[in-house]
């Protein structure tokens, strides 16, 4: 005689579920993180916010510490891959006012991963490098090659790329922390066409350029 089990099958998976539930985790925690600072954010909480065990949270991100860093991760990529869409598309310096308008503009809808960098920096002493940095390092390469272009094309100085690529980013990356820390109200796009200004332009006139350059060694 054959014994049948009682036991019923579980739930399938249901790999859009998962994706849709890690988002609002990441969404929800991520407000929480920069505004009651990582100390103090209780996951419990996170939790009560998303109408869910604290246990399910766990399930998906081991630690608060890897739920953070999964946050920033996101946030890191999403911009990553809108920079990536304006290098590939476009000719000539076109693309590099593009991806200053992008960072701005990604900033300016997500200011709190300014403070959430601020945070990193505070609380994960250990890492050497912080997820900004290592993540545009690892996305440095294929940039470089898209300046040589335009370099070869003759819509840039022959200034090697690394520099060009360095003073930009260097510009942009302290722009986001001035406007966060001085809760300075701007206009995106009046913003990125004055940086757009004197990056393409410099502050000399022609007179001064000229003879700044003839002064050079």
């Amino acid at each position: 005689m054959t014994t049948r089990s009682s036991r019923r099958p579980g739930r399938p998976r249901d790999p859009d579920h998962e994706q849709r539930r890690r988002a609002e985790i990441l969404d929800v925690a991520g407000r929480i993180f920069a505004e009651s600072g990582y100390a103090k954010t209780d996951l419990q909480v996170v939790a009560d916010k998303l109408g869910i065990g604290k246990g399910t949270i766990y399930r998906y991100y081991p630690s608060k510490r890897d739920l953070f860093m999964a946050i920033v991760d996101r946030g890191l990529t999403e911009l990553n891959q809108e920079i990536e869409k304006q290098f590939n598309s476009g000719v000539g310096p076109v693309v590099i006012e593009n991806c200053i308008r992008t960072y701005l503009e990604f900033f300016d809808r997500n200011p709190h991963m300014v403070e959430l960098f601020i945070q990193e920096r505070a609380e994960f002493r250990d890492r050497k490098v912080s997820l900004y940095f290592e993540t545009s390092n690892a996305e440095c390469d294929k940039h470089l090659k898209r300046v040589q272009q335009m370099i070869d094309e003759g819509y840039l100085r022959p200034v090697p790329p690394q520099r060009i690529l360095d003073v930009v980013a260097d510009l942009l990356y302290g722009t986001i922390f001035a406007n966060y820390l001085s809760r300075r109200v701007v206009d995106v796009q009046t913003q990125a066409a004055e940086i757009i200004d004197i990056v393409f332009r410099g502050i000399l006139n022609d007179t001064e350029r000229q003879r700044s350059r003839g002064n050079q060694p």
